[in-house]
């Protein structure tokens, strides 16, 4: 009879354990409900030159300049050249823009350095001219980099304004074409 009782005892237990086995692989055999947090996705905004127009006045001209761009010298004039600016913007590639305003006497552009050496090699300078404020302006790009490059040459009788815009912007050169327009629109020569 004990055989019996224990033979009993361990057919429960057995048949105990096999229900919890079949009851836990009951569970695992499910997929997994769950919840997945997916991290915020950011868009990051590129910084931008500030383009409020600034107001540079010399007694040889007055133009407009983006604010956000930084005088970083008015060079000490030499030479021919009358009036110097450097200016500068760097986000993630720089801008560099140089004007500076010449005294030549004969008054023409075969006279401007600048203007021949871009001249003369037409393979990698295209010139176009535009008419600002009533007056021709002679553009040449260089078409030879993959970044904006622009020279503009203004002429006023004897005296002469070179403009340089170059810049890589990580927003594309739309930024860099309105700093040039800007300049150019608000260009006024003092010496009348």
């Amino acid at each position: 009879m004990k055989n019996k009782k224990r033979i009993i005892i361990l057919a429960s237990v057995f048949i105990v354990l096999v229900l919890v086995f079949k009851l836990i692989l009951s569970y695992t055999d499910k997929p997994a409900v769950g919840t997945v947090n997916m991290p915020k996705i950011t868009t990051t905004t590129l910084p931008q030159i500030n383009v409020t127009p600034v107001l540079l006045s010399s007694q040889y001209v007055s133009f407009d300049y983006p604010k956000g761009l930084k005088i970083d010298s008015k060079n000490k004039p030499t030479g021919p050249i009358v009036d110097d600016y450097l200016f500068s913007y760097s986000d993630i590639e720089p801008w560099n823009l140089a004007i500076s305003i010449y005294l030549i006497p004969l008054g023409g552009l075969s006279d401007n350095n600048a203007y021949q050496l871009r001249k003369i090699n037409p393979t990698q300078y295209q010139q176009s001219t535009q008419v600002v404020n009533g007056q021709n302006v002679i553009i040449m790009s260089d078409k030879t980099i993959s970044y904006y490059n622009k020279v503009a040459f203004l002429v006023h009788g004897s005296y002469q304004a070179t403009i340089s815009l170059s810049g890589d912007d990580q927003n594309g050169d739309s930024t860099l074409v309105n700093t040039l327009k800007m300049i150019l629109s608000s260009w006024t020569w003092k010496l009348d």
